[in-house]
């Protein structure tokens, strides 16, 4: 069996990452932070630090402390020091983690990126339900964020995938064990005959670890 990656994690802001990430960590994959508005988003402190930032960059808005290199050498510490293999989501990555990537890489050789995919009318239906007339997330429309994220995988120099949101739905409601595997691109680093990968189906089909999770609609989970 190969060595299993750390995996970094790419998508549109309400597109499935949350979930996904949740379903990483219960097949076995580590995840640790103390800041409980991260934990609640499955979202890295270390990596939001660099994400914001960047964003800021791009954006042309005020800066402000740590600089982009601090907050990048902190980051960068964290993953050279944290106990492997990891899953590290941030929804910003969609637009910078090529930044980050040749570093990434050389701490760890294996890591991969893994991009989340869902129906785009459905994620644009997901931002309304939760910013109402307020517009869209960091002023970009999904089909902005599907771009972006594209480039991001493209420029990816490692091994990589893409996670379908949509198929593993399937894979799911079909009790298809290999195939929700595979859509998570681990078919390689966990044998289906766990108890984990039922326990992470479960997880996905009711998100009843916690069902009092802002982004769980009628149509289950929705980041």
């Amino acid at each position: 069996m190969p060595a299993t990656p750390s995996i970094f994690l790419i998508g549109c802001v309400n597109g499935g990452t949350s979930i996904v990430a949740k379903l990483y960590q219960t097949l076995g994959w580590r995840y640790s932070e103390d800041n409980e508005h991260h934990r609640k988003f499955m979202e890295c402190s270390a990596a939001n630090a660099v994400t914001v930032r960047m964003r800021d960059e791009m954006d042309h808005r005020p800066s402000r402390p740590p600089t982009v290199a601090e907050a990048t050498e902190r980051f960068l510490a964290w993953f050279r020091d944290c106990e492997k293999p990891v899953i590290c989501k941030d929804h910003r990555f969609s637009f910078c983690l090529s930044r980050l990537s040749s570093a990434l890489i050389k701490i760890e050789p294996t890591t991969a990126l893994a991009w989340v995919q869902k129906d785009l009318a459905s994620v644009a239906r997901s931002i309304r339900r939760r910013r109402g007339n307020k517009g869209w997330w960091w002023n970009r429309s999904p089909e902005e964020w599907f771009a972006a994220a594209e480039r991001e995988y493209q420029l990816w120099p490692g091994q990589k995938w893409i996670v379908p949101f949509g198929a593993i739905k399937t894979a799911v409601a079909t009790g298809a064990k290999r195939r929700f595997l595979t859509c998570l691109g681990v078919e390689l680093f966990v044998p289906p005959s766990l108890e984990c990968v039922s326990a992470a189906m479960a997880l996905f089909d009711t998100g009843r670890d916690n069902p009092g999770n802002p982004n769980q609609g009628k149509d289950g989970w929705q980041t």
